[in-house]
């Protein structure tokens, strides 16, 4: 064999304490890696302990052994070992720098089937003699001869050797801080290893014996470097940190929905509840909705907690395996309390707001209408006692009859307003709906041929409850200017869709009139009305009219988006 065996075994007969402290110390390091099994790297680093120490009471009792069949024995187990060293340090280094989870699986799967090949041309070599034969005696120690197989295996080992110190670089290079601390620490501990390896060869390379001094230095750095700071349970440390700390209650359950943790504020919302969900939904009847299979659903809960309403967005995810297996799942609790209250003073603000315009709008409304005629009754009254008071009793008549027509006319206006009011788009009645009451109303009191047409098929829910009322304010002051200036015999609501609009035509027969000049008349306030209401939600209005043609007031208002999926769509 090239190897020099005959070395191997006088310096480790010379320095026996030297093995077996190195092999205590190895055995010692494997046992306490043990409970740390499931962590990355901890098994792995377990093993190399183990085959180190094997490695070396093999070399021990092979320079015991005078016997070829025993030498060959303890020599196959030596190989062994150190094939399986070079194999279990390659898996160390890739689970700890996280190569094995981020790159291929099948490199780990060939070189382990590759070692086991060479493991079992080792172990059945007597049979063949492929990796090794007896060579006879020299000076009273058994020599051997290299088979056909054992330098490919030798130069795999090496092979295998690089690629390892090809993933220490590329771990040192990749990390940072600790991370990359621990990766030269580790590099420098195999190093010393493949260093006492090395020196085996070299006559009076060493005071002490290299192979169990390098081993036993090797084996306390990357064990130091390994364990010191714990690496390997920071994020489960930092996860565990988070969670105890987080404002938002977390539970989690089994697969037998059993509470098994919850941190501190969960605990804090089911103080006093039972230890299962099922019992918890007994006591809390809002969670009810996350009783079953667990998928991955959304409540929203309220419950008293110290005395104080508290409402909760609750949020649950089943845990499964890589193969779906349910393990149980995880609710998350989130206290929105707060928001709700916010909202709530947001809507009774938005109210009083939209109050406080409705009432000036109705002010300038009454301001346009009868706000104005009072004092104009009150002079046409006083004018008509003065012509009876002169006995000029056909003129005070005519004043009297102007008098009646302006009456009549404020009765009227103030019966359209009152039914302007009570029109309302709600749940039970929408926009058309609305509209159509409205048409009604002037059929019967105004002598007018009103009609509404719809064109598009409108879905309840394609726009807002506040959009729609604002609509209907836009129309019915269109239908008033209809009925005091236009003096026109028809008009009509037309109803239709643009696209991703909503376009809503009122159209008359009258009179028309001159827009520019009307919104800068003073004390007319209908247009200025309804472009106000026309911008509030987002509405295009547009005036087409010209003294003698009649007027056309279009609408256009934008759809929401979700009104315009198929199911929701005007057609």
């Amino acid at each position: 064999m090239s190897i020099p065996i005959d070395f191997f075994l006088a310096r480790l007969g010379t320095h026996l304490w030297i093995t077996f402290v190195a092999v205590a110390v190895m055995e010692g390091i494997a046992v306490y890696s043990w409970q740390f099994r499931k962590e990355p790297g901890a098994r792995s680093l377990m093993c190399i302990q183990v085959c180190k120490a094997t490695w070396l009471l093999s070399l021990l009792f092979a320079s015991q052994s005078s016997e070829p069949d025993s030498y060959i024995f303890w020599m196959n187990l030596l190989m062994i070992s150190s094939q399986l060293v070079i194999f279990f340090w390659f898996r160390f280094i890739s689970q700890v720098s996280g190569f094995e989870r981020e790159g291929p699986r099948w490199i780990t799967a060939v070189l382990g089937g590759v070692v086991g090949v060479s493991c079992l041309i080792i172990l059945t070599n007597h049979w063949h003699g492929w990796f090794w034969r007896f060579g006879g005696m020299e000076a009273g120690v058994p020599k051997l001869l290299d088979g056909p197989t054992n330098q490919p295996q030798m130069l795999v080992a090496e092979l295998m050797s690089l690629f390892t110190l090809g993933l220490f670089a590329r771990w040192v290079l990749r990390s940072a801080g600790l991370r990359q601390r621990q990766a030269w620490l580790m590099l420098i501990g195999s190093m010393i290893s493949w260093l006492g390896h090395m020196l085996v060869s070299v006559h009076g390379s060493s005071v002490l014996a290299p192979l169990p001094s390098s081993f036993l230095l090797s084996s306390v750095i990357v064990s130091w470097a390994y364990f010191r700071w714990r690496i390997f349970s920071i994020v489960p440390l930092a996860k565990e940190v988070v969670v105890k700390t987080m404002i938002d209650g977390l539970m989690v359950l089994d697969e037998s929905d059993r509470i098994v943790e919850m941190n501190p504020t969960a605990q804090a919302i089911f103080a006093g509840m039972p230890g299962t969900l099922v019992a918890a939904v007994a006591a809390w009847p809002a969670l009810a909705g996350f009783h079953g299979e667990g998928c991955a659903s959304t409540l929203e809960v309220s419950r008293e907690v110290a005395g104080t309403p508290r409402f909760y967005h609750a949020t649950q995810t089943p845990l499964r395996t890589s193969a779906g297996y349910r393990l149980g799942r995880v609710l998350v609790f989130k206290e929105v309390t707060t928001e709700k209250q916010q909202q709530a003073r947001i809507v009774e603000q938005q109210k009083a707001l939209s109050m406080l315009g409705e009432r000036q709008r109705l002010g300038r409304e009454l301001h346009d209408g009868p706000g104005q005629i009072w004092s104009f009754l009150s002079m046409q009254a006083y004018a008509a006692r003065k012509l009876i008071a002169k006995q000029n009793y056909a003129q005070a008549d005519q004043r009297l009859v102007r008098l009646l027509e302006i009456v009549q006319g404020v009765h009227m206006g103030l019966r359209e307003s009152i039914t302007g009011l009570q029109a309302s788009v709600s749940g039970e009645q929408g926009l058309l709906q609305a509209l159509e009451q409205q048409l009604q109303w002037y059929r019967e009191h105004c002598d007018l041929q009103a009609e509404l047409v719809v064109r598009c098929e409108c879905q309840t829910g394609m726009l807002s409850p506040s959009v729609e009322a604002q609509l209907l304010r836009i129309v019915q002051e269109a239908l008033a200017n209809v009925r005091k200036s236009a003096k026109a015999s028809r008009v009509q609501v037309v109803v239709e869709r643009e696209q991703d609009q909503l376009k809503i035509l009122v159209e008359d027969d009258g009179c028309g009139f001159d827009p520019a000049q009307s919104e800068q008349r003073t004390g007319h306030h209908g247009l200025l009305m309804m472009r106000e209401r026309a911008d509030e939600i987002g509405a295009l209005l547009t005036v087409d009219s010209r003294v003698g043609t009649g007027a056309r007031i279009r609408l256009l208002v934008p759809i929401p988006a979700p009104a315009l999926l198929p199911s929701q769509a005007l057609l």
